[in-house]
């Protein structure tokens, strides 16, 4: 059992498709299906929502409706609250999966107490690596790992790299771990790198943070922050929390040495 979580802002195009994949590729458990509302006003993204209850797969929809100025974190923080299943899945509504049975895998990984936040393999447009995990860095706040990862002998059937985070487009992670974790800081990373924050309190709480690499999907990078990133409000506070995650970092590593 699984609570699917995506946010979005009109694109209704995008959302219809990332559900149909959702709901065409099997992913052999029960699906809840949370979405959170960011002020959208097209009819069309009305009308998209409104065909979801015809979708049989999903065994529970709610609507999650939220106000400018978005806060990302906060309307992650509410959802996966009131999420009705322990194991959660935030996904981006520009990521669209590609491959059958990743519900159940992604579900049978969360069973292990062992892991906390779990990414698949992102695959640009054009099929090229994506993001099959995050490394830390100085200069950016953080940097996709798009190199191929070698496989992992301790799951014969899942191939998997070991990550210090991975990114919110697609994260599954258990309710409980993300409450005891805080949830997504709202204060410091409303907009960006809350992924990033979160996997490092996971990771330093004994956690793995993991991606799988067999399983995949394809992410349209950055189509859901085109309207925002236009906002001088939005640039100032992306500067903003990228110096703090930075700061983030420094500790991260001096607690670790």
């Amino acid at each position: 059992m699984l609570t699917i979580i995506i946010p979005f802002k009109d694109k209704p195009n995008l959302l219809k498709k990332c559900i149909n994949r959702i709901a065409n590729i099997n992913p052999l458990i029960p699906l809840e299906l949370l979405l959170i509302n960011n002020n959208s006003i097209k009819k069309k993204t009305y009308q998209v929502i409104k065909n979801l209850y015809k979708i049989k797969i999903f065994k529970n929809i709610n609507i999650i409706n939220t106000d400018d100025p978005f806060n990302y974190s906060k309307a992650i923080n509410n959802a996966v609250f009131s999420s009705k299943y322990d194991k959660v899945l935030l996904l981006n509504n520009d990521v669209f999966i590609t491959c059958n049975n990743w519900g159940i895998e992604i579900c049978d990984l969360l069973e292990n107490k062992n892991f906390g936040c779990i990414g698949i393999k992102l695959l640009n447009p054009d099929n090229s690596i994506q993001h099959v995990g995050i490394n830390l860095d100085f200069k950016y706040g953080a940097r996709e790992i798009t190199d191929e990862p070698m496989f992992n002998e301790k799951y014969k059937n899942i191939n998997y790299v070991k990550t210090k985070a991975v990114t919110s487009a697609f994260m599954a992670i258990r309710k409980e771990v993300f409450i005891k974790l805080g949830g997504m800081n709202e204060y410091i990373f409303p907009l960006t790198f809350n992924d990033v924050h979160l996997s490092l309190k996971a990771y330093e709480s004994g956690l793995q943070n993991l991606c799988i690499t067999n399983l995949t999907a394809i992410h349209k990078r950055s189509s859901t922050r085109k309207l925002m990133k236009s906002k001088m409000t939005y640039n100032f506070k992306r500067r903003l929390e990228k110096v703090m995650i930075k700061i983030r970092i420094l500790y991260h590593y001096l607690k670790n040495t």
